[in-house]
C-alpha cells in the first residue's frame, strides 16, 4: 500500500472515530484498575447489546440509501406494549410475539408511505417518530411500566449457555 493511500485511510472519518476509541480504551485501561477487566468489557457488551443490534438493522439501511428516524420511538413503543400487556396477565410469549408483530406493522406502514405514497423517507419516519412517541405516552399515561412479573423479566436477566439474555 503506497504512502498516499495509508496517509489518506488515517484522515478518513471512521479511522479518526477508530483511533480516538482506541485511545480512549487505553487511557481508562491504564488509569483505571477496574476498567480492563471480564467483569467490566461483559458489562459494557451487555449495555451495548440492543442499540448495538438496532444498528445493524439500521446500516442496512443506510447502505440501501435509506433512513429512518423512528426507529428507536418504535423499539420504545413495542417495548411499552409489550410490557404493558405482561403487567395485565398476557403470557410471556404473546407479549414477545405482539411486540414483534406491532414492529412489522409499524414498519410496513413507514415503507408503505415511501415507496407507494412517495413521501420522503426523512418527512415519512420523522412524522412516525412523533405518532410513536405519542403512543408511548397513550399507552403508559405518561408515567414508567415497572414492577413486571417475574416471567417476563427474566427473559432479560437470565443467562443461556453462560451468555447474558
Amino acid at each position: 500500500m503506497s504512502k498516499e493511500k495509508v496517509l489518506k485511510l488515517f484522515k478518513r472519518q471512521e479511522m479518526i472515530v477508530a483511533l480516538f476509541s482506541l485511545a480512549v480504551f487505553i487511557f481508562f485501561s491504564v488509569f483505571s484498575e477496574n476498567f480492563f477487566t471480564a467483569v467490566n468489557i461483559r458489562l459494557i457488551l451487555q449495555q451495548f447489546a440492543v442499540n448495538g443490534i438496532s444498528v445493524l438493522g439500521i446500516s442496512i439501511l443506510i447502505i440501501l440509501g435509506g433512513i429512518d428516524l423512528s426507529a428507536g420511538a418504535m423499539m420504545a413503543m413495542t417495548g411499552a406494549v409489550a410490557g404493558h400487556l405482561a403487567k395485565q396477565g398476557v403470557p410471556v410469549i404473546g407479549c414477545i410475539l405482539i411486540g414483534i408483530l406491532l414492529g412489522m406493522v409499524c414498519s410496513f406502514f413507514n415503507s408503505l408511505f415511501v415507496t407507494k405514497c412517495r413521501i420522503p423517507a426523512m418527512i415519512t419516519t420523522t412524522a412516525t417518530n412523533y405518532l410513536f412517541r405519542g403512543l408511548i405516552v397513550a399507552v403508559t399515561g405518561g408515567y414508567w411500566i415497572n414492577q413486571f412479573p417475574e416471567e417476563f423479566t427474566s427473559i432479560g436477566t437470565g443467562r443461556f449457555l453462560g451468555v447474558s439474555n
